[in-house]
C-alpha cells in the first residue's frame, strides 16, 4: 500500500503542516527520494527551484525523467 505524502513527511520528521514550497531544498530532495513514485507537486517543485520548470511543462513520456534528474542535480549541488 502506497504511503501519502504527509505519512512520509511524517516518518523523515518533517513537519507534515509544511507545504512543498515552504520546504528547504534538503526536506524536498529528502521527501523526493523516500517516496514510491512520481508525485506531479513534488517534482514541478524540484524543477521550478532547479529553474527547469520550463523543459518540465514541454517534457513527455520519453524525457521527463532526464528534466527531472538534472533538476534533482541542481538542487543537490546548491544543498
Amino acid at each position: 500500500m502506497l504511503k501519502t505524502v504527509k505519512e512520509v513527511m511524517n516518518e523523515l520528521g518533517i513537519n507534515e503542516e509544511k507545504t512543498l514550497d515552504e520546504l528547504t531544498n534538503e526536506e524536498l530532495l529528502k521527501l523526493y527520494n523516500a517516496c514510491d513514485e512520481y508525485i506531479d507537486e513534488q517534482c514541478i517543485e524540484i524543477c521550478k527551484r532547479a529553474g527547469l520548470l520550463e523543459e518540465w511543462e514541454s517534457a513527455d513520456g520519453d524525457n521527463f525523467g532526464d528534466v527531472l534528474n538534472r533538476a534533482v542535480e541542481t538542487i543537490e549541488a546548491e544543498c
